[in-house]
């Protein structure tokens, strides 16, 4: 019947929780932090607030449980299995799997540095994502509901394995550096560019952390694919008022600085 285990097992040694029913658990808070199990298998269907739960768990290579109810889980797998295996290498949680994450809100840091190649859940109403998959390196794709994200920063920086990305980004508000020294493919980059709405307006100040270059050569590759052999390039003079699609033009010999600097508008050309 325990509802409460915030900060409970710290310092413990605790290495085997076979026997525990946490199905009337709500707030985990720290509960395990530090622990050196190497698995959890527990279903948690009431747990709500899982801030820093499995925090440093080093040994702690796979997850799968239900989670149903979950709303906070910030820090709640910060370097879980992250074991050195080498120079500049570590190796992090590298099953996770989760009955669902539908509720779940917060998320920052939660998967610092884990070890999974791929994320196939939905987090439909995540709103801070915040390096929640920074500098993980073995992820190579993601598919799952962002609808609701509005805050990507630093979301999938240092991930240099991810090359897919499909998901609806069409709430953020800020994200930079979300997909910084990732290698996404050039259609991933189409999707994500496509799904923010206004994207490059500078109503939202969205930096991705995709250079010109990477936007300018999925351009190319998407334009080939489709089969044109002409691009035509419209208002792209400066201008003051985004929503004139730029037709309101206030200096024909200035590349708009709505979608970058004179430089990026070479590269692209």
């Amino acid at each position: 019947k325990l509802r409460s285990g915030n900060r409970m097992f710290i310092g413990t040694g605790l290495t085997n929780v076979s026997a525990f029913d946490l199905k009337a658990l709500e707030s985990g808070s720290e509960m395990f932090r530090g622990l050196t199990m190497g698995s959890w298998s527990k279903d948690m269907p009431s747990l709500k607030i899982a801030n820093n739960m499995f925090y440093e768990c080093s040994k702690l290579a796979s997850f799968s449980g239900n989670l149903s109810s979950l709303e906070n889980m910030e820090y709640m797998f910060y370097l879980a299995g992250s074991t050195i295996v080498g120079p500049g290498r570590r190796a992090g949680i590298h099953r996770f799997n989760p009955v669902n994450l539908n509720k779940v809100k917060k998320a920052r840091y939660a998967f610092y540095q884990a070890g999974f190649l791929n994320w196939a859940w939905d987090i439909p109403n995540l709103e801070d994502g915040t390096c929640m998959f920074d500098s993980n390196t073995a992820l190579t794709s993601f598919t799952g509901s962002l609808e609701k994200l509005k805050d990507g920063t630093g979301m999938f920086s240092n991930d240099r394995s991810l090359t897919t990305f499909i998901s609806n980004l069409s709430n953020l508000e800020k994200a930079d550096n979300m997909f910084n020294a990732c290698k996404l493919s050039p259609a991933s980059v189409m999707y994500i560019v496509e799904s923010i709405k206004d994207y490059g307006s500078g109503n939202k100040g969205i930096t991705l952390g995709i250079n010109c270059e990477d936007t300018a050569q999925a351009k190319e590759a998407f334009a080939k694919e489709a089969g044109y052999n002409t691009i035509q390039l419209m208002a792209i003079m400066e201008h003051p008022y985004y929503g004139s699609f730029g037709y309101q033009v206030s200096n024909f010999y200035a590349a708009s600085s709505w979608f970058g600097k004179p430089e990026d508008l070479k590269y692209l050309v």
